[in-house]
Parts: structure tokens; sequence; C-alpha cells
């Protein structure tokens, strides 16, 4: 029986798998649920593989490739990504925009956008900037350090310890870009189309050094009127370099691919959802802040999403990416209610997924002022922006309320 090249899972649904011992094992260390289930001829093994949360692409030791689709479409999935990270969304929602290919990768789509923007760029000509360099040299190259010289050339009247600025495209801003390209193409799988793209982009960086990705901080990249493109580059080079960083979970054995975690995914979309709509609103928004639960400074909390309207803690919001089929498991409520306490706040939410939540509820908490709403947020839909948007604005609409009437937060 020869080895499967392809795998096709689909997120949180099982599926009965022909894998070897080590693939299996590789599995169980991404944390997959991986269940023996019958023995096969030529070493090769029957497994009910779980995906759980994960959706992507990767290649197993054995060099078979396993492609997780999504429950929700993977346009949509796109759509919240762009939404979520790149805060330029706007320019990728639109149906027409968002292609995907049944026999490409989750990621492609934002690849070939990526070569896009970096071959647009690099038809300008990447920017430059000045780097300070300070070297010793057989000819004086700017300013002679003095002391340094002393120290280092007492006996070697043929050298100069010098200080000098050269302007060359070896920079953070490029040195990032280069990183993605080489990561991405390493990774391979992509359609010829974006793995030539990929190719031709990196051999426009020839001149930029390679640099260890944890190095970069994405957020000191400082953009004006000549480098102002760079931005969403940037962008999707954290993106991407994000979902790449699995590769640490999979301990000694090698990774290859991109996993996204719809759990955090999720977390993200609502969050985002929320600082949107809050800035039109006016309404403060404060993520994952975190709170002390106890009078120990060693208890803490952090809740998703706190409201804060007039100073006060208006609602809090936890954003749980699992089923709600006949209400909220017990640890979600009582994380909810133990902000709720500490926080001195009344109206507290659960966001779910509407593949995830049937019915909204509202559940007062016996003795208590505490109020745990259950919200649903239609992701599987072209609107499912819109969605987010909405259920966030009738939250901010009632905290707002709430606040100004000056009552507590009774049942919505």
């Amino acid at each position: 029986m020869s080895i499967r090249t392809r795998v096709e899972l689909v997120e949180q649904a099982e599926q009965e798998v022909e894998l070897s011992q080590e693939d299996a094992a590789f599995l169980v260390q991404l944390k997959f649920i991986v269940i023996p289930f019958s023995r096969a001829d030529e070493g090769q093994h029957l497994f009910t593989v779980n995906p759980q949360q994960w959706v992507g692409h990767f290649r197993l030791p054995s060099g078979t490739i396993v492609k997780i689709i999504p429950k929700i479409p993977s346009a949509n999935v796109l759509r919240m990504l762009a939404y979520a990270f790149l805060r330029w969304h706007e320019q990728i929602l639109r149906p027409e925009e968002v292609q995907y290919d049944t026999d490409s990768f989750l990621f492609e789509p934002l690849v070939r956008l990526f070569n896009d923007l970096v071959a647009a760029r690099t038809r300008r000509g990447l920017v430059q900037d000045y780097v300070r360099h300070e070297e010793n040299l057989s000819l004086i190259r700017g300013k002679l350090l003095f002391r340094e010289h002393i120290q280092r050339n007492v006996g070697y009247p043929n050298r100069a310890y010098c200080r000098f600025f050269e302007n060359t495209v070896d920079i953070p801003d490029n040195q990032i870009i280069r990183r993605t390209l080489k990561l991405l193409l390493s990774n391979g799988g992509w359609t010829r189309v974006t793995e030539h793209g990929l190719i031709a982009n990196v051999h426009q960086f020839e001149a930029v050094s390679d640099v260890d990705s944890r190095s970069e901080q994405f957020g000191a990249h400082h953009y004006h009127h000549l480098n102002e493109d760079y931005e969403p580059i940037h962008r999707l080079c954290a993106l991407f370099l994000a979902a790449a960083s699995i590769s640490e979970a999979a301990g000694r054995l090698p990774f290859s691919g991109f996993l996204l975690d719809m759990n955090k995914l999720f977390e993200k979309f609502v969050e985002q959802a929320f600082v949107m709509v809050g800035a039109k609103l006016g309404v403060e928004i404060c993520p994952q802040k975190p709170e002390h639960l106890a009078d120990s400074p060693f208890v803490r909390i952090y809740p998703d999403i706190i409201v804060a309207c007039a100073g006060t803690t208006a609602a809090i919001v936890d954003a749980k990416y699992k089923r709600d089929a006949s209400g909220p498991q017990n640890s979600d409520m009582f994380q909810v209610i133990a902000y709720g306490t500490a926080l001195r706040c009344s109206d507290t939410y659960l966001f779910y997924p509407e593949t995830e939540l049937a019915v909204e509820r509202t559940i007062p908490v016996r003795n208590s002022p505490i109020v745990v709403n259950t919200r649903r947020v239609a992701i599987s839909g072209e609107d499912c922006i819109e969605s987010a948007e909405d259920s966030v604005r009738a939250v901010l609409d009632r905290a707002a309320l709430l606040t100004k009437e000056h009552i507590p937060a009774a049942s919505a």
C-alpha cells in the first residue's frame, strides 16, 4: 500500500486516515486528536483524526500534504483575517476579489496578494535608508573615532577606526519581506503561478540580508510618503510569520506549512469589531486589559473586552469558539461571573459563532446582579463583518444607555 501524497481533513470533524506511525506521532505533537483504528498492510495504519480548531496546510514527515478545510467558507476566513489583523480589509473584502481555488491552500489568495504588492514595490525600487557603521578600515571614511582608533590600532598605522553612514536597501523594512518570501517559498505546495511569483520576488531582494523573524519589531516601522505602500506588505508579513509559529510547538520535528487557530482568529475578530465600532461611537474599548481578581497582585484576569462608559466598566465580553448546545459551559459561565464580580460590572457577554450557538440567551445569576448574555455572530455569510459590528453595536448602545440612566444592568 503506497503512502498517500495528500490528505484532506475538515475542521473539528473526525475522519479515518491511513498514516505511518511517524506521521501519527507528528499529529499528536500538534495537539490533534489521533486514535488508532486498525492495522493495514506495509507499515500503514488506519487512524481516526480530528484536527480540532486548526485550519490550513502542512507537510507530514513522510512528505504527505495535509489540508484542513474550515467549517465556514474559506473566503470568510480570509475576510476575518484581513479585518482582524490587516486593518485595510476594505480592499479585499468584496466577494469578487476574494477568490479561493478548491485545489489551492487556504492562505494562497493572501500569498498572491502579497506577491502582487511586493512586485509593485520592487518595480518602483526598494526603499533605502542610511545605516550607521563603525569599522576598522584601510582608508578614513566618515569620522575617525580617536579613542577607539588608539585602542584598536596601536602598531597598525595603515588602519583607521571610523564611523560612517551608508545608503542601503539592507534595512529592517526590506529584511522582514525577504524573510517572509523565503519562508513562503520553503513551505511549497503553492500553485505554479504563486510559486513563480515568490521566486521572482526573492531575486529582487538579493542585496538584503537574511534576518531571523524573531528579531523584528513589526510595530517599530515608520511609514511616510516614500514607503507608505510598505505598511500593508508588513502586515501580511506579520500574519504569515504568526501563522507559521506553530513550528515551535512541533518540538524536534521540522514543521513546514501554515496552520491557523480558529479560536484565536474568532477572538481577534470580535475584538477588532469592538475597537472599530467603539471608535465610531466614542466608547472606550479595552482589549485584553489585565485586572486583579483579588487583593493579591498574583491573581490576575484577562477579559477579552472591557467596555467603559464615563469611566465606569459598563460591559465585559468574552469570545468563545465552541459549541453551546444546551447553554454555556459551566467554566465559561464561572469565568465571566468572576470578571463581573471583580470589576463590579453586572452586564456580561459570551460571543459565539452562529455555527456553535443555536439560540441567544439572557441568564440572570441567582442571588447576584450579574447577567450573562449569549450572542451570535454570523461568520458563515458574506456579511460576516456587518454581522459582527451589528452585534457589537447593540452591546455598546445598551452599555451607554445603562450608564446614562445609572440603573443596574437587568436582563436584556
